[in-house]
C-alpha cells in the first residue's frame, strides 16, 4: 500500500479531543489517534450516525476502547471489497 499525506484544518477544540482520545488509548502519535478515529467513524452505521449529533454523545462514543489499527484494518477493507 502507498501511503497519501492528507492535510487537514481543525479547530483548537477538535484538536484537543483527538489528543485526549489518543492518551486515553496511549496512541504514541496524533496522526495515529486520527487514523483510528477515521476508521471507527467508517464503521459507524448511518443510525447510529443520527444518534451521534452532539458532541458529547460522539466523546462517550470515542472513550470506548479500540481493537487494534490491523484489526481496523482488515475489517475495514472487508468491508469496501464487499
Amino acid at each position: 500500500m502507498n501511503d497519501v499525506r492528507l492535510l487537514i484544518m481543525v479547530d483548537r477544540e477538535l484538536i484537543n479531543t483527538i489528543n485526549e482520545y489518543r492518551f486515553a488509548n496511549k496512541i504514541d502519535s496524533e496522526s495515529e489517534a486520527v487514523r483510528r478515529l477515521i476508521l471507527k467513524g467508517l464503521q459507524i452505521s448511518d443510525e447510529e450516525i443520527e444518534d451521534l449529533a452532539d458532541i458529547e454523545a460522539i466523546e462517550e462514543r470515542m472513550k470506548e476502547p479500540d481493537e487494534d489499527y490491523e484489526s481496523y484494518s482488515v475489517k475495514l477493507r472487508s468491508n469496501i471489497s464487499a
